[in-house]
């Protein structure tokens, strides 16, 4: 008996998710319960793109309210807080307005800071001009759609297809320079203003005036052969650079259940992956994407043109 009273007294030191937790709250709850008794204690966090996406898909289903849009914030800075590379402890921190310096020690990202990385440096100084030329007066989206060539109305209302950063990012895909733009927000040379519109800080300017290096880990952003265009298969390998690709192929599972077929006799994952890439707007656009064709587009088109449409805006 004494020895089962010892037990319930002790505290764990081991806490594990095996999914994204609901919010940063709930994780910092959660992982608290582990050294509370203030020995060294251990946390791991496990999760997939189809964690969020689950999660995203569940708050679209609820009325909109103000409880959703903000549903939908605290999901997002959950997804960015497990994929980023800056220290956890930091992260945490300045979520719940604090202030820490780095753990240097305690968490994944601090005890691997030479995780392979590769270069982004011109990425990074094309998406801080675009943010600049733009006059810091847009959301990290609409920036995008000036780097990649992206004739829609209100980029010709706002006359930005004159800019000089105009179409110069069509070498990338939206998905890679969203997390090109998130790596920039870590490294404080983005700040997000009122209604989310990206800002330079003082950071960012100076690497825009010494050409600062910038770099981001693979495993974030899949890197394109050499010599490859826009339109060539990108490989989404983890964290939010597969998430267009996992939504796409939950689609497909769907459509497949439905109609009583494999999911590759919907489409392949080489196609899901040209169309990740492309997001057509319209069916010309479509039938441009490899592996669909009129029969196909016949068939499912519709379904995933305007889901590629909804990722797009």
């Amino acid at each position: 008996m004494q020895d089962y009273r010892r037990f319930k007294k002790m505290r764990p030191r081991f806490v594990v998710h095996t999914s994204l937790p609901k919010t940063i709250e709930n994780y910092y709850q959660e992982i608290g319960r582990a050294g509370r008794d203030g020995l060294d204690a251990s946390t791991l966090l496990l999760y997939s793109a189809s964690d969020f996406l689950e999660r995203r898909r569940m708050i679209e289903s609820q009325p909109e309210s103000a409880y959703k849009k903000l549903a939908f914030e605290k999901l997002e800075a959950t997804s960015k807080f497990a994929s980023s590379q800056v220290c956890r402890h930091q992260l945490i921190a300045e979520y719940f307005d604090d202030s820490a310096s780095s753990c240097k020690t305690r968490c994944d990202n601090c005890l691997q800071p030479d995780k392979e990385s590769m270069d982004i440096t011109q990425e990074s100084l094309k998406l801080l001009s675009s943010v600049y030329r733009s006059g810091q007066r847009f959301g990290l989206h609409y920036v995008v759609d000036i780097l990649l060539g992206s004739a829609n109305e209100k980029i010709e209302q706002n006359g930005h297809k004159t800019l000089s950063v105009y179409g110069i990012g069509k070498d990338k895909s939206r998905v890679q320079w969203l997390t090109i733009g998130d790596r920039l927000l870590e490294l404080k040379a983005l700040r997000q203003g009122e209604f989310k519109v990206m800002q330079l800080d003082e950071y960012g300017l100076e690497i825009i005036k010494k050409s600062l290096p910038v770099t981001i880990r693979k495993e974030r952003l899949a890197e394109k052969k050499k010599g490859s265009s826009a339109t060539s298969k990108t490989t989404y390998t983890s964290g939010e650079n597969h998430l267009v690709f996992e939504q796409l192929r939950i689609l497909r599972t769907d459509i497949a259940k439905r109609a009583g077929v494999p999911p590759y006799v919907v489409f392949s994952d080489k196609t899901l992956q040209d169309m990740a890439v492309k997001l057509p707007k319209n069916k010309d656009e479509m039938l441009q994407v490899g592996g669909v064709g009129d029969v196909k587009f016949e068939r499912y088109g519709e379904a995933f043109l305007t889901l590629c449409i909804t990722l797009k805006i």
